[in-house]
């Protein structure tokens, strides 16, 4: 998902992308990579001849399915260091897209770059290999590698797995159904569609700002706010809450984070909505904004 995005956005702004995915989803003219498995210094240098920076958006996302927990630490810890050891070593800068899943309390309200990490136990697993990616990502950088680190809040966009809420709705808001929700819906996310990360990068490797930023929409969205944004955009289907809201519940927001540095040493800042985010998804879109498909 987030790949597609970051070609589509690194082509619009005049690059030559070399896209690398893994082995069972490649299209014509792509390079492919099995994360798990442990490449030579040969491999990196065939795949990647020529390139000025490289942008890893890659990781193992478990999903409904069990996957392997060795599988994850191979794809998502072992890989950073493969990729990351070779970019030293040939002085190639690297941008890697790790997550406000780092965070030791995700909870956090307005979390600086400088926030405690740490793992409780959110995103099983996974969320522990980002941790530990992140980490040798820092070992490399002092070591000399130019290496920035972006961490997102939670992103979405076209091409994201059928399973993932937004999905979910524009499915059945497609087809007419009804979205069910139960109470509490005043539980919250810091939506960050893929466009707003891929400028992120773009403007870090133009800048050669090798740092870390957090990059997020400062605007968290409800899941009664997504359940209507895709029915008022679909312009069907319809929506029945279960239950009722207590009194004494304290809303609870996941991955709110500063995006000052962002902006005062990048000049970025989101520009996508949430609206216009699934307006986006609907219409399989990755630019924005979409001129025609935007005005309907």
């Amino acid at each position: 998902m987030l790949g597609r995005h970051l070609k589509s956005a690194l082509e619009d702004s005049g690059y030559k992308v070399i896209s690398v995915s893994k082995p069972s989803s490649i299209v014509e003219d792509e390079g492919s990579w099995d994360l798990r498995k442990w490449p030579t210094d040969n491999f990196f240098d065939n795949l990647f001849d020529g390139v000025y920076a490289i942008i890893h958006a890659g990781a193992l996302v478990p999903s409904n399915e069990k996957i392997d927990k060795r599988e994850i630490f191979n794809a998502n810890v072992r890989s950073c260091y493969a990729i990351g050891q070779w970019a030293l070593e040939r002085n190639i800068p690297m941008v890697y897209i790790s997550g406000a899943i780092v965070y030791a309390d995700i909870l956090k309200q307005n979390q600086t770059e400088d926030s405690e990490l740490g793992w409780n136990g959110f995103g099983g697993a996974y969320g522990l290999s980002k941790l530990q990616a992140e980490d040798v990502f820092q070992r490399l950088r002092e070591q000399g590698l130019k290496c920035a680190i972006i961490r997102a809040s939670s992103i979405y966009g076209y091409g994201m797995k059928s399973d993932k809420m937004i999905m979910r709705f524009i499915k059945l808001a497609s087809a007419g159904q009804e979205i069910r929700l139960k109470e509490p819906l005043d539980e919250s996310v810091d939506l960050i569609h893929a466009f707003d990360v891929s400028q992120a990068a773009i403007k870090i490797i133009e800048q050669e700002c090798w740092d870390v930023f957090n990059i997020a929409s400062g605007k968290p969205a409800s899941i009664l706010q997504v359940a209507e944004d895709c029915l008022r955009i679909i312009k069907t289907g319809s929506l029945f809450v279960e239950g009722k809201a207590s009194d004494g519940n304290k809303p609870i927001t996941r991955f709110s984070l500063s995006t000052e540095k962002a902006l005062r040493k990048l000049g970025w800042r989101s520009a996508v909505s949430v609206e216009d985010g699934i307006k986006m998804t609907v219409n399989k879109s990755t630019l924005f904004p979409l001129a025609d498909q935007m005005s309907k």
